[in-house]
């Protein structure tokens, strides 16, 4: 019973692991999405100034 829990315990630990890796991407993707955004609409504005 023990044992059972330990590696319940031991599983979600690496569940939750591979989850803060996952979502540690996923900002990295959404800040590059968003300078992307951001640059997008800066050259627009130039472009408008112009």
């Amino acid at each position: 019973m023990r044992l059972l829990v330990s590696y319940k315990a031991l599983s979600l630990k690496k569940l939750s692991f591979l989850q803060w890796k996952l979502l540690r991407r996923s900002e990295k993707v959404e800040i590059s999405l968003i300078q992307m955004v951001y640059l997008v609409s800066l050259t627009s504005l130039v472009v408008l100034l112009i």
